[in-house]
């Protein structure tokens, strides 16, 4: 189908709990959809409320209680969205349940259960987007990426019709840190209604679900994240063990933990979902904006492109793609095509990340507007462009360079003299202005691959990506369909010792008390990390750390 036909034929649940305080923002969000798509059926499946009357709401209309309509805000807020939607549903038997994990809030999963199955009963057209209540998609571009998913073929544990789109964020990783597998993220399903609708076909969790952790204990060799649980498995994990082990008996799921079926878990995502980064879609979604954008995400979660490289290599081992080296950095093979880096993964240290953008201004001296993104590359020639949308300049110097190794080995630099520019992009037919530079990698891999560019004497720069090429080489040529591949790092020949786990441990358990740029620091090079570090917290091992791993204190 077309995106057109889709756009034509999409019924969307939009659901969640309505109150005064988030009344205006799903107001926004179900108007914003109805101009996106006129043709759809827009159903509002509301989980809880404090202030409807539900004795006087109805399937096409919803009211507020007295004291809530003398505010004229709720009573036009509440005549506007029955404008816009076409059908209301209200959740009557969902009861709140203790928390999953240790210091999170009570679990509203029955809430969900109940609001999705409800509203997508009430759907009417093939296919559907059943969506929170806080996430819009403010364009089609979702379905431009949607259509994708025709190219790669299904194998044994396709059980739905058609693919359902899902999130990559929280579709986790598996062989990553938290060992969950299953864990599809549930954020939002678009697909076949006969297909998401049989997803959400499941009965209530219930309180020995809950609390199972209490009264079991964790498997061995858990680790601290892992030992946080209380329920016997995550709620995203629940829905999809339950749709598919009626299909595929030999299922194992007994914690949240087993790695039994963590193969099939793969398998099955890759013949039944598809997965959407959201930096491939036009999304409004403040409440996890700093998750969209942290490039740490990409080490936990299965993202696009290595979906993609598997659904396009069913016969590689799963785990060559998906683990990850001992300081959890991903390794880059790029391919000869290119690979390309949103700003967002990149850092600055003169400017800030604005709207997705590196800006920089008012750079006298010699300053860094742009450096990573930190990964570790493989052996070969390469050709690095930084995509510059902004650039107002005279006789300025722009310096850009290639290295790895925290910038002790420069693998190339070019000095760039530029009398004059006036950002006249558009007149001159372009958007974007190229810094490029050619570099070799000799080494077999290395670490901590960057571009850095260096300004002096420009007025205004905006950065709005990173693209690197691999020059073409017969032996190593990419397979069709995957642009970036992630590669495991080499296993050490030797296992760890038990005190350097434990070392390991402690430092993975002291980072959750740190802020999110603490975190990327110290995956990016621990050692440095401690060397710099003042955290209070990090006193009792930072010795011993450095002692082990630098070879001084």
């Amino acid at each position: 189908m077309s995106v057109s036909q889709y756009k034509e034929s999409i019924s969307i649940v939009v659901q969640g709990g309505l109150f005064e305080k988030n009344l205006n923002e799903v107001a926004n969000i179900v108007q914003s959809y109805r101009k996106s798509f006129p043709l759809s059926q827009i159903i509002l499946s509301i989980s809880s409320s404090d202030f409807i009357d539900y004795s006087k709401s109805s399937e096409q209309s919803v009211k507020p209680y007295l004291k809530s309509a003398r505010h004229s805000g709720v009573r036009n807020t509440c005549d506007l969205i029955n404008r816009v939607v076409d059908n209301f549903v209200y959740c009557t038997e969902a009861t709140q349940m203790p928390p999953i994990k240790e210091g999170n809030p009570n679990c509203n999963a029955n809430f969900q259960i109940e609001a999705a199955k409800k509203g997508l009963i009430v759907a009417k057209n093939k296919y559907v987007l059943r969506v929170r209540n806080d996430l819009l998609f403010k364009s089609d571009k979702f379905l431009h990426e949607y259509e994708k998913e025709n190219q790669f073929k299904r194998f044994r544990h396709s059980v739905f019709n058609k693919r359902v789109m899902i999130s990559s964020l929280f579709t986790l990783n598996p062989y990553a840190l938290e060992r969950m597998p299953f864990h599809f993220s549930d954020w939002f399903h678009f697909g076949l209604r006969s297909d998401v609708l049989s997803l959400w076909n499941i009965p209530f969790v219930d309180l020995a679900f809950m609390t199972h952790y209490n009264t079991n204990a964790h498997r061995p060799g858990s680790n601290i994240l892992e030992r946080a649980f209380n329920a016997r498995t995550a709620i995203e994990q629940y829905l999809i063990f339950e749709r598919f082990r009626n299909y595929f008996t030999e299922l194992r799921l007994e914690g949240h933990n087993d790695t039994h079926s963590r193969k099939q878990s793969i398998d099955i995502l890759l013949d039944n979902f598809y997965i959407l980064d959201f930096e491939n879609a036009d999304v409004y979604f403040p409440k996890y904006e700093i998750d969209m954008y942290y490039s740490g995400n990409k080490n936990i979660c299965v993202s696009q492109n290595s979906w993609e490289t598997m659904a396009a290599n069913r016969n590689i081992d799963y785990e060559n793609i998906l683990s990850l080296n001992s300081s959890t950095i991903q390794s880059l093979v790029i391919s000869e095509e290119f690979t390309y880096i949103p700003a967002y993964f990149l850092k600055t240290k003169q400017g800030q990340l604005i709207n997705r953008e590196l800006v920089s201004e008012s750079i006298e001296d010699y300053r860094v507007v742009q450096y990573g993104p930190h990964f570790r590359i493989k052996r070969g020639k390469y050709k690095a462009i930084v995509v510059v949308t902004t650039l107002k300049l005279k006789d300025a110097r722009i310096i850009i360079r290639a290295t790895c190794d925290h910038g002790k080995n420069v693998l190339n630099e070019r000095d760039i003299h530029i009398n004059h520019y006036e950002n006249d992009f558009l007149d001159q037919g372009r958007t974007s202005f190229a810094l490029d530079i050619d570099f070799e990698c000799v080494q077999e891999w290395s670490d901590d691959f960057e571009v850095v560019v260096e300004c002096k004497n420009v007025d205004q720069i905006a950065i709005s990506a990173l693209t690197l090429k691999r020059n073409s080489n017969p032996a190593t040529r990419p397979t069709p369909n995957a642009l970036i591949k992630i590669a495991a790092k080499p296993k050490p020949e030797k296992p760890e010792h038990e005190d350097t786990k434990a070392l390991l441990l402690a430092v993975r358990f002291i980072s959750f008390f740190m802020s999110q740029k603490m975190k990327r620091k110290l995956s990016r090079d621990p050692v440095l990390f401690f060397k710099d570090s003042k955290n209070i917290l990090i006193y009792p091992i930072k010795n011993v750390y450095l002692k082990k791993f630098d070879g001084k204190n």
